[in-house]
């Protein structure tokens, strides 16, 4: 004999079912979606973190904190691009004690530039 649709099974499954659905805006969750395009595609995972690992890690990371600064990670990558210090070395002439990379040929400049445009967009963590 076939169940009823008034069958407290059926009533159990069917408010489980719905238990599990909600609705969910990603713009509500994330704010609006911006697409990212040409120059202003800044990643630190694909873009900062490289550009470290080639030119600063050597001397500043966890195992030789050159001056007290490991760039290894990216919250002291970030403090150190938002408090101008990151790219203040980087376009000192090359004369100056304090130019960066220290015994490197200095970034090109589009790198230099990739940074600064990641601290304007807030260093974030992507």
């Amino acid at each position: 004999m076939p169940r009823s649709l008034t069958s407290p099974v059926f009533h159990v499954v069917v408010i489980a079912l719905f238990a599990g659905c909600t609705y969910d805006v990603g713009e509500d969750i994330y704010g609006p979606f911006a697409p990212c395009e040409g120059e202003e595609c800044v990643s630190y995972a694909g873009d900062i973190a490289p550009l470290m690992e080639a030119h600063c890690t050597g001397c500043h990371s966890v195992n030789f904190p050159s001056s007290g600064l490991n760039l290894t990670t990216h919250a002291n990558v970030a403090q150190s691009a938002i408090e101008g210090d990151l790219t203040r070395v980087l376009r000192l002439p090359v004369s100056d004690a304090l130019f960066m990379p220290y015994f490197g040929d200095p970034l090109p400049e589009e790198d230099i530039q990739r940074i600064e445009r990641w601290t304007e967009l807030g260093a974030p963590n992507n």
